[in-house]
């Protein structure tokens, strides 16, 4: 029995001595994270907006509100200069993340003219229920400006939504830019499987810096899309290369892309500069361009020679074989004609048709290209032609009669004067 209660004796003195020297310790780490989340930073500056080539000063005061020491406390303070108008990024504050995008694809040099300054700094102690106060002053470029200067403040170990913006007006110049010129390698002659190579100069109309994405299009396609960072009154040329895919016409343009530019000037992404390029269909086309009959007026019944033009109006030569039928008053008749270059004719004679006494008579031809050629328009190797007809016309223009006058029962003469007042000859002893 004084076993068992020298046992609990000792038992109950090791749990005093671990509660005696336990405890304190996590008193003074639990509250390490409540301290962390009860940290504000506000952020003031002078001059109110900034002017180039001027100094302003920045200072972040840090506050604890926590009821115990926070050691080393790590701030960052970051300053960025965007395009856009402190109303717009008011307004739209995504518009900054948006245009972050751009800042990867930037080189150095063009991302430190961004770039105002980057402040990282350790509180080693910062005290229950005080302030801390970091101050920075910075030079501002006399030239090359943007109108909105963004700061960001970042305590670490605070959530991501507790960074902070700023956003301060910068009294820099505005922004302007325009696509002076945009230009093919060739722009005729083009065949499929060619490359061609678009250029596009983008000039810079202001004292400001210009940041922007300028994309080249064919079509819907995209050729590419570089973003640009031209200082004030600078040009800069932007090339792609593009391989035709076959006949057609193709809109090739540059365009700036909106979401990287002031609301005021969204107008050069609606206003894009643009090419129209047209590959040529490199096939024979065969089309009969004419019909006509020597001499130029037939008389029905007659015999009469037919002209038909044939012309090759494709990209490319048409090899010899094609063959031209002619179909007139129910008869018909073919030639072969020879090879035809582009835009070449050929003119085929078919000698002394019979020309039907009608008056419903219409001549057709039709050409069809040799076997295995094939045309880029196959819908007009045909033409119809109604040819001018020459009938006769009869008319008795005259009557007499000797005598004049005669008793009744008296024989007497009736003379008929008769006149072809028609186009066409009547032929003697027939009936016209």
């Amino acid at each position: 029995m004084k076993k068992l209660l020298v046992f609990v004796l000792i038992m109950l003195l090791m749990f005093a001595t671990f509660t005696i020297f336990l405890i304190p310790a996590l008193s003074v780490a639990l509250p390490e994270r409540l301290e962390n989340q009860a940290l504000s930073a506000r952020l003031t500056w002078t001059p109110q907006e900034l002017v180039p080539g001027n100094n302003a000063t920045f200072t972040l005061s840090i506050k604890s509100t926590a009821a115990s020491t926070v050691s080393n406390v790590k701030v960052r303070i970051s300053g960025n200069y965007y395009p856009f108008t402190p109303e717009e990024l008011g307004k739209q504050p995504a518009l900054a993340d948006t245009f972050d995008l751009l800042l990867p694809q930037l080189t150095d040099a063009e991302r430190n003219k961004l770039t105002a300054f980057n402040i990282e700094k350790i509180l080693p102690i910062l005290a229950a229920n005080s302030q801390e106060s970091i101050s920075h002053t910075y030079k501002l470029p006399s030239t090359n400006l943007l109108p909105t200067l963004v700061v960001r403040v970042k305590i670490e170990g605070l959530p991501d939504k507790e960074e902070k913006r700023y956003i301060i007006p910068v009294q820099a110049p505005g922004v302007n830019a325009k696509i002076s010129s945009f230009t093919s390698s060739k722009t005729t002659g083009l065949t499929k499987g060619q490359t061609l190579t678009f250029s596009a100069t983008v000039k810079n109309l202001s004292k400001s810096l210009f940041p922007g994405v300028l994309g080249l299009y064919a079509g819907d396609a995209l050729l590419l899309e570089k973003p640009l960072l031209l200082s004030g009154n600078q040009s800069s040329v932007i090339g792609a290369s593009w391989t035709v895919p076959g006949p057609g016409a193709y809109n090739i343009k540059a365009v700036f892309n909106k979401a990287f530019l002031p609301e005021f000037l969204h107008s050069l992404a609606d206003s894009p500069s643009s090419l129209t390029l047209t590959v040529p269909d490199l096939k024979p086309d065969l089309t009969i361009t004419k019909i006509e009959t020597v001499p130029a007026g037939v008389v029905p019944g007659s015999t009469a020679n037919i002209q038909v033009t044939v012309q090759n109006k494709g990209g490319t030569s048409c090899p010899a074989g094609s063959k031209l039928t002619l179909t007139a008053g129910g008869q018909s008749s073919e030639a072969n004609l020879p090879a035809l270059n582009k835009n070449a004719s050929k003119t085929v004679n078919f000698n002394k048709f019979l020309f039907p006494s009608t008056e419903n008579f219409v001549i057709s031809a039709k050409v069809n290209p040799p076997p295995g050629t094939v045309e880029s328009d196959e819908k007009n190797n045909f033409l119809e032609y109604t040819p001018n007809l020459l009938f006769p016309d009869l008319a008795i223009t005259k009557l007499t009669m000797t005598p004049s006058s005669a008793a009744p029962g008296a024989p007497v003469k009736i003379t008929a004067s008769v006149k072809n007042t028609g186009a066409g000859q009547c032929p003697a002893g027939g009936v016209c």
